[in-house]
């Protein structure tokens, strides 16, 4: 009797705590929302527009505008504000200018896993201009885009786990341009 006392104790304590902790979540959910929705009518507007413009412009390439505008509401209304492209550029000729500027920005893996699952991407790489289909990027774009970082990380999940299939003279050639000696041993 006293074990069994003591089990419908545990079992009314246990749901009792999922209760509490239950409502506690959607409490604190309600909060956080109202916190964000606080900061991004009160905080984040009073920067005037020139500052947010400088901001953009000095510390977010082009490809990243995308991804910025999809983090939140108010990144997106922005970086439209600004009249910004949101458009990611992931073309042959893109890069080149972007590592003869020196401007190329790092990207990490989940820079990658986010375009590589957003973004339309068709099989294989065309280097033809005339051949390529318009406002499409190719796997192997992404491809020689990771081998130019040197990351040889990136490249084994795009091609390991995505399945993509390198076109070694490019990716090679890529790699070259990035100075990757790991990307050029992981590919042999």
């Amino acid at each position: 009797m006293v074990r069994e006392a003591k089990e419908n104790a545990i079992l009314v304590y246990d749901r009792a705590l999922s209760e509490t902790t239950q409502t506690f979540a959607k409490a604190w959910r309600s909060v956080c929302a109202g916190l964000q929705a606080k900061n991004e009518k009160e905080l984040l507007k009073k920067l005037p527009a020139e500052v947010w413009s400088k901001i953009v412009d000095e510390n977010v390439q082009q490809n990243d505008l995308l991804a910025l505008a999809s983090t939140c509401r108010f990144f997106r209304d922005t970086t439209g504000d600004l009249g910004k492209k949101l458009v990611t550029n992931l073309s042959e000729d893109h890069f080149l200018k972007l590592l003869k500027s020196g401007n190329v920005p790092p990207h990490s893996l989940d820079w990658f896993q986010w375009a590589s699952d957003t973004l339309e991407f068709l099989p294989g790489f065309d280097c033809d201009d005339e051949e390529r289909v318009e406002g499409v990027a190719y796997e192997g774009d992404l491809l020689n885009y990771a081998a130019s970082q040197g990351s040889v990380e990136i490249l084994r999940w795009l091609m390991e786990d995505k399945g993509w299939e390198p076109n070694l003279y490019t990716v090679g050639e890529w790699a070259g341009f990035g100075g990757s000696v790991e990307v050029l041993e992981y590919l042999l």
